[in-house]
């Protein structure tokens, strides 16, 4: 007998198959739904029913790797259910274990359902996380810092796009504009004129092209230059042609740029507004970009037992793959990449603008360590600073002179009353974390975010 309602959920991407285990471990209910708010509807109060059936608490699992969770996973911890996130690749392990004669969605919602009854304590180790939705701060900052991020992948492939296509029927541009995407520069590229027809313009019109609310134009120096080095192209068929795409690349590099900005703006308001937030951005090379990349993919960094856990989903360090005499390490794969080149871009920062982080730098390149391995340990230490910023109460105050940067040390720690850290040159990923609270999150409870476990709202067992 069981404790719980287990009940095993196989997303899909138009319907999920959903499979309710009562106490004893038979199923009581079996069913489809398709992806839409009535349905979600429709099976929370299938699964409530049982629930109140039998005065228990529900724990469902899925295995939402894909993505197409969103939001039936929300909408079943605001009724109360307690939502477990599968690892893909420990339920695999776990079908292999038992066996599986078929493959359809219906046995795979069994599966998941019977590995929820057989292991009521999951925790990490098991291959399964609670789900828990961070505040609305951060949800926000998560969602705009991704959209950010596909708006600077799609800038980065407009400019080499444009560039191959200038230095294809005008090469000589790169004399006048020294920078390519210069305001001016694009301002001129997107009227779509050819070099045939820069040649037959006046110098005052030439000179008078600009970015609309520019302080400076051309200029009639470089307006008269322009000019000659257009008259000497050859004539090209093709230059109207290529000249009118390359006024579209512009005019989009022209409005990504405005709204690249807008949400920089967005995203420090945001991050003023929580005292993490304005913390981070105290901290040298970390912008508002970086800043709500690491905050937003963070999310609640409860969910994280310790630093070195931490630290791994990062991806910034490697894990111990020792065996007998071979002494060895490997990096590791299931991490979150955002948050991994977030922090090797803090890393490169610090190095630019940071004399400890340089010196730190330095120093292990003279011990023998190349330039990325250098950097990665940098970023570990980086790391750590972030995660005991994360970890400190929310009720104290936050000093820039109190954040404890001396990635030298290694220590990481906010508050100068911490005593700092033994040097180190690269802590392992199972070394106990120091001056780290123990979270016992199988019995917490998220108050402050509108979140609730099941046994808060169903009545007790008899």
């Amino acid at each position: 007998m069981s404790d719980q309602i287990s009940v095993g959920i196989d997303v899909g991407s138009c319907t999920h198959a959903i499979a309710i285990m009562s106490p004893d471990g038979k199923f009581c209910d079996e069913f489809t739904i398709s992806h839409d708010h009535a349905s979600f509807y429709e099976a929370g109060q299938r699964i409530m029913n049982i629930a109140y059936q039998f005065k228990l608490p529900v724990v469902a699992a899925m295995e939402g790797h894909n993505g197409y969770a969103v939001p039936f996973d929300r909408y079943l911890v605001d009724r109360g259910i307690k939502v477990l996130a599968v690892n893909n690749l420990r339920f695999s392990r776990y079908r292999e274990m038992f066996g599986q004669p078929y493959k359809n969605d219906p046995y795979d919602a069994r599966l998941l359902a019977d590995f929820t009854f057989r292991s009521p304590a999951l925790d990490e180790r098991s291959g399964a996380h609670q789900v828990v939705f961070p505040a609305m701060e951060v949800t926000a900052l998560k969602k705009l810092a991704r959209y950010q991020r596909d708006l600077i992948r799609e800038a980065t492939r407009c400019k080499l796009r444009l560039i191959k296509l200038v230095t294809g029927y005008f090469p000589e541009l790169k004399q006048v504009y020294t920078k390519w995407f210069s305001p001016n520069c694009l301002a001129l590229l997107a009227t779509g004129i050819t070099p045939q027809q820069l040649g037959q313009m006046e110098v005052s019109a030439l000179a008078q092209i600009g970015a609309p609310g520019a302080k400076r134009t051309l200029g009639k120096n470089k307006a008269a230059r322009l000019k000659t080095l257009a008259q000497n192209v050859c004539p090209n068929p093709a230059a109207a042609i290529d000249a009118r795409v390359t006024a579209n690349y512009a005019q989009r590099l022209q409005e990504l740029d405005r709204q690249i900005r807008t949400l920089d703006t967005e995203l420090t308001d945001i991050l003023k507004k929580l005292p993490q937030g304005r913390q981070m951005l105290n901290i040298s090379g970390c912008g508002p970009k970086l800043s709500s990349r690491i905050l937003g993919e963070t999310g609640d960094i409860r969910r994280f037992a310790n630093r070195d856990k931490y630290s791994a989903y990062c991806g910034v360090v490697c894990l111990d793959d020792s065996s007998g005499k071979r002494k060895q390490s490997r990096p590791a794969k299931q991490i979150n990449y955002i948050l991994k080149n977030s922090f090797m871009q803090l890393a490169l920062s610090g190095i630019k603008n940071d004399p400890k982080s340089a010196a730190y730098y330095h120093r292990k390149r003279s011990e023998g360590l190349k330039h990325w391995p250098a950097v990665k340990r940098l970023a570990h230490q980086l790391c750590k600073i972030i995660y005991k910023l994360l970890t400190a109460d929310n009720n104290s105050k936050f000093l820039n002179e109190n954040v404890c940067v001396d990635t030298s040390s290694g220590c990481g720690n906010v508050d100068n009353s911490f005593q700092c850290c033994s040097e180190r040159s690269y802590p392992s990923v199972v070394e106990k974390s120091i001056n780290t609270p123990n979270l016992d999150k199988t019995s917490q409870t998220f108050p402050q975010h509108g979140i609730s476990t099941a046994s808060n709202l169903l009545p007790k067992r008899q």
